[in-house]
């Protein structure tokens, strides 16, 4: 009788895995949703659907951007998984270092051009103090906790650290709606919504260096001037 085939994970270990995925992925460097699914993120046309409107900003700049921030690394509170969204920004941008911060400690392969930080979000301090050393960012992404009061403090304590002319992105505003994160109906204030009617007030008043805001379903990309 022939014995049952193991599933994949368990007859290769991870690292191998992610290794053949990665090389994978290079030869699907150019194509953002194709990465995305190949790593198994929620960004994808499958998921959320963010890919799209990502290649539009980023696609005739993926050369040139040389450094990325995502906040929340994924992998809720199990040490050895996430970086999914990591991993994909690592083989969409060839010539950029990923940077990812969470709350939770975390122990992945980041070998390659991937470091993880540790930091809480929440707190200002503790966000300055774990990108020290880092250059500005091309491209900052808020997936972390989506708790309203946290989404508006690591925008207030991070978009000084986007390079002139990047982009800062946050993802998943549904959660503006929902108690749980801190939202509520429409209008109410201390959600990702209450701060994109925030930026919309600085672009117009010239508060904040600002060059345009870009509004999708659940997502909001905010570009710096200076390009």
């Amino acid at each position: 009788m022939a014995r049952p085939l193991q599933p994949i994970a368990e007859r290769f270990p991870r690292p191998a895995v992610n290794r053949a995925k990665h090389w994978l992925g290079i030869a699907l460097s150019y194509d953002l949703d194709a990465l995305a699914r190949l790593w198994g993120t929620d960004k994808a046309s499958t998921g959320h659907a963010y890919t799209a409107p990502y290649a539009s900003h980023l696609g005739a700049r993926r050369w040139r951007v040389r450094s990325v921030l995502e906040i929340g690394v994924g992998g809720y509170g199990f040490t050895d998984f996430g970086g999914e969204s990591m991993r994909m920004w690592r083989n969409y941008f060839p010539r950029a270092h990923i940077y990812g911060i969470d709350l939770e400690p975390k122990r992945i392969d980041t070998r390659q051009r991937m470091t993880i930080l540790r930091a809480d979000q929440s707190d200002p301090e503790s966000l300055r103090a774990a990108l020290a050393g880092c250059l500005p960012f091309d491209l900052i992404v808020d997936d972390g906790s989506h708790i309203g009061a946290h989404v508006i403090t690591t925008f207030e304590t991070l978009f000084e650290r986007v390079a002139l002319g990047g982009l800062y992105a946050i993802e998943d505003l549904w959660t503006s709606y929902d108690p749980h994160y801190g939202g509520g109906p429409p209008g109410i204030d201390g959600t990702g919504l209450a701060l994109a009617r925030t930026l919309l007030d600085d672009l117009n008043l010239r508060r904040r260096p600002i060059a345009a805001i870009h509004a999708y379903e659940q997502l909001l990309i905010v570009e710096k001037s200076g390009a």
